[in-house]
């Protein structure tokens, strides 16, 4: 996964936080535009994608690492991180039917 990618992920996770906690004005647009849309279900599930790759991601890639499981407090913390993840998921997805 290139970094510009990676960073359209974060940005969309960081706005799906934000309009959870009431932030409407945010959305994956550049600075200075505004949205001529308005969000709508496919939204959400590129969100939910969005967290649904971060998870495997994260999970494939450094929870189950062998240098993670190696050391119990990485372990301990990526087993957090990773719950969290599958919470954000969760609670986007029981919003797609609101």
């Amino acid at each position: 996964m290139t970094k510009a990618a990676f960073d359209k992920i974060a940005a969309g996770l960081q706005d799906a936080i934000a309009r959870s906690q009431g932030d409407g004005s945010k959305g994956r647009v550049g600075r200075g535009m505004t949205r001529s849309t308005p969000i709508d279900d496919f939204h959400r599930h590129e969100v939910l994608h969005g967290a649904a790759m971060v998870q495997s991601l994260f999970d494939d890639f450094i929870a189950g690492h062998v240098y993670t499981k190696s050391h119990a407090e990485l372990a301990a913390a990526a087993k957090e991180i990773s719950r969290a993840l599958a919470d954000f998921y969760q609670a986007v997805g029981s919003k797609i039917d609101q």
